[in-house]
């Protein structure tokens, strides 16, 4: 496998990959489209798994190295939990739990 070759063809997703978690991180992740969100997943998806080639063609690249930060960086975005909020509770057994009943 050509390691040139190898970036060339896989760059663009994942600079777009990038441009979505500075998306998220301003604080717009609300704001992500349904086409976003869903090609937020392929791309997390396919940057790991250019990860995984990266680190079995190429184990001390850069490519290797920037993929590993890359992929660490859109999983903590991607599986972060958010606080429970007083409001959230709140809201629960005020709005949501009446409504079942």
């Amino acid at each position: 496998m050509n390691y040139d070759k190898f970036i060339r063809d896989r760059e663009k997703d994942w600079k777009e990959l990038e441009n979505t978690l500075e998306k998220m991180k301003s604080g717009d992740a609300d704001r992500l489209t349904r086409y976003e969100l869903n090609r937020l997943g392929k791309l997390y998806r396919s940057a790991t798994s250019h990860l995984a080639v990266a680190r079995n063609y190429f184990p001390s690249s850069q490519a290797s190295l920037y993929l590993n930060q890359l992929v660490a960086k859109a999983h903590a975005s991607i599986y972060k939990s958010r606080p429970t909020a007083f409001k959230n509770i709140f809201n629960f057994f005020y709005y949501d739990v009446p409504n079942v009943f």
